[in-house]
């Protein structure tokens, strides 16, 4: 092999595309760099390097795109910076490229791997979704039947077993930690158009209690927006960051509740049993919790803007931490052991003797004694 040490185009090759024509001109590319950088070198040593990168798609793919920089090098940079190496890249990616070749082949099977991995979380979660949607649409399906085929009202004592198996399926589902927001709302929206969870006085007496409680079940994230939730039983109900905007919760029972970054604003908490409820990040803005029970209840960071605390019991109640809460407002509460935040003049003691008297009288009565 004569390779003349002089000129651009020395090499005796012809237009078929073959290897060794590939090779010729990898190693006539190679001798120019070798010239125009000063390296040290000879005929041998260049065929040896155009047939490694010949060999190699991964070299020969870094050498095509390495030619345009040394190009670029050359005519650019070179008049104002000889002192820069031009082969430096090449050589960089020359040595690297036995590793880069190898992470490749690690690479490959990893990402393989990960897709693989990416694609059966998507089928998981669309099972999942499939599931949740089939259980709420064979629990309303089941109770549509049951409420077309009962005999008489729901509350007659033939109805019992009736009312106890809606009672437990719906427990059941609203139990279930893999029902979403979405399909909770859905259940109790059903139960309420149905009037199957509130409860209206009889002949001005007392209210009879609801045909289903949703009592120590898991509603947190729905929206319950505008519910009819009156004198619904929802003690011990997980409620944390549901949305009950505007909701009608008039008598409700939410005692032991969890209702941490709930959305309360403009709901009716009239006459509702709130005591012990966790309140904490809460929006209550606009609330009416008139003659509300709300002893023990913690209010930490709860929104309280404009909330409205007429006659509500507020023994033993936090407010220490709560948003936008003026003393004007709790004032015409009924005041025993009540936390104040800072910087409020109210004796927390003010009412303790109407508590106190609770047991001779309706607790409504003494709270309008007090505040009237």
């Amino acid at each position: 092999m004569n390779i003349k040490e002089s000129g651009s185009s020395f090499w005796p090759f012809g237009r078929r595309k073959n290897r060794e024509t590939s090779r010729k001109i990898i190693a006539e590319r190679l001798y120019l760099n070798r010239l125009g950088s000063g390296r040290s070198g000879n005929q041998d040593t260049d065929w040896f390097k155009a047939v490694r990168i010949d060999n190699s798609p991964l070299r020969k793919l870094l050498f095509h795109l390495n030619q345009p920089l040394i190009h670029l090098e050359k005519r650019t940079i070179e008049p104002t910076v000889k002192w820069i190496d031009r082969a430096d890249l090449f050589r960089i990616v020359e040595k690297l490229s036995p590793t880069i070749e190898a992470l490749g082949v690690i690479a490959i099977p990893m990402v393989l791997f990960f897709a693989a991995q990416g694609y059966d979380k998507t089928l998981r979660n669309q099972e999942q979704e499939q599931l949740r949607q089939q259980a709420v649409l064979d629990y309303l399906s089941q109770f549509s039947e049951i409420l077309l085929n009962v005999e008489g009202d729901l509350q007659d004592i033939q109805n019992q077993r009736v009312r106890t198996l809606m009672a437990a399926t719906t427990a059941t589902l609203l139990r279930d930690p893999n029902l979403d927001g979405d399909r909770r709302s859905q259940v109790v929206e059903f139960l309420s158009q149905m009037s199957l969870i509130q409860s209206e006085p009889e002949d001005g007496g007392p209210a009879t209690a609801p045909v289903i409680s949703l009592q120590d079940t898991d509603l947190s994230q729905a929206d319950l927006g505008q519910a009819d939730l009156y004198h619904a039983n929802l003690h011990k109900t997980n409620l944390r960051s549901a949305s009950l905007i505007s909701a009608n919760l008039r008598y409700a029972d939410l005692s032991y509740g969890d209702l941490r970054d709930a959305e309360l604003n403009s709901a009716f908490l009239l006459h509702a049993n709130l005591s012990n409820v966790k309140f904490q990040g809460a929006d209550l803005s606009n609330a009416t919790l008139t003659s509300s029970d709300l002893r023990r209840s913690n209010f930490s960071n709860a929104d309280l803007r404009d909330t409205d605390f007429q006659d509500a019991n507020l023994q033993y109640a936090d407010f220490r931490k709560a948003i936008n809460l003026t003393e004007a407002q709790l004032k015409v509460g009924i005041l025993c052991e009540t936390r104040f935040p800072n910087g409020m003049a109210l004796d927390p003691r003010r009412d303790c003797e109407v508590v106190e008297d609770q047991s001779s009288r309706p607790l409504h009565s003494a709270l309008h004694e007090v505040t009237h």
